[in-house]
């Protein structure tokens, strides 16, 4: 296994359980809109409860781009959101 395929296992590992934790309930008419994710479509109410959450934010031309790849910056970000880790006092 190369250590890129491995980073990328021990991001999906941290990153989707935790995820899953979060529950999902009926998203908010006011929550933030991505144009590339469409009502009915099996990944809108996890997008837009994690946005609503703030752990995700889209990009900012409107749209979420959920079939691009995360780096691993982004995905500390979203672990860093999730967990609600001070990033202020951060060393």
């Amino acid at each position: 296994m190369t250590r890129r395929t491995y980073v990328k296992r021990a991001i999906a590992s941290v990153v989707l359980p935790i995820a899953l934790l979060i529950p999902l309930q009926t998203v908010d008419a006011g929550s933030k809109q991505f144009s590339d994710v469409n009502e009915g479509t099996i990944y809108y109410e996890p997008i837009h409860a994690l946005a609503d959450k703030e752990i995700v934010q889209g990009y900012t031309d409107g749209e979420f781009k959920y079939r691009s790849e995360i780096t691993r910056a982004e995905a500390a970000l979203m672990i860093t959101r999730l967990l609600n880790l001070d990033t202020e006092n951060a060393p």
